[in-house]
């Protein structure tokens, strides 16, 4: 015998077939499947992007500069052909220097202080 809506569910919660155990089966199983099936498109459009990702281009260093392990920032490579870099003596900006920092007028930028 089929067990109706109003009828008192077969858990023995004294509630209403409807109100208990009636309410997964009438739900509607396309919204859960919807939901789920988006999941599963976002998840593999991410791993599709990081697969596709060219791992070189993360690490790459901008055109015409070189890496200071001294300074801690990228350098111009030729930053003058007609003057020698120790010779530019950029002049230092007004003001208090930050903090933790000194000029350096080869480079004409502030440093870490050592």
């Amino acid at each position: 015998m089929k067990v109706k809506r109003n009828d008192p569910c077969h858990c023995g919660s004294e509630k209403k077939f409807k109100d208990c155990h009636g309410k997964a089966g009438q739900s509607e199983p396309w919204k859960k499947m919807l939901i789920y099936g988006a999941i599963i498109v976002v998840l593999i459009w991410f791993i599709m992007d990081l697969l596709s990702t060219d791992k070189s281009a993360l690490n790459s260093t901008p055109p015409g500069k070189v890496w200071s392990e001294e300074h801690g920032h990228y350098h111009d490579i030729n930053p003058s052909t007609s003057v020698p870099q120790q010779q530019l003596n950029i002049p230092r900006p007004e003001g208090p220097a930050p903090e933790g920092k000194v000029w350096s007028s080869e480079h004409g930028h502030w440093h870490d202080a050592k």
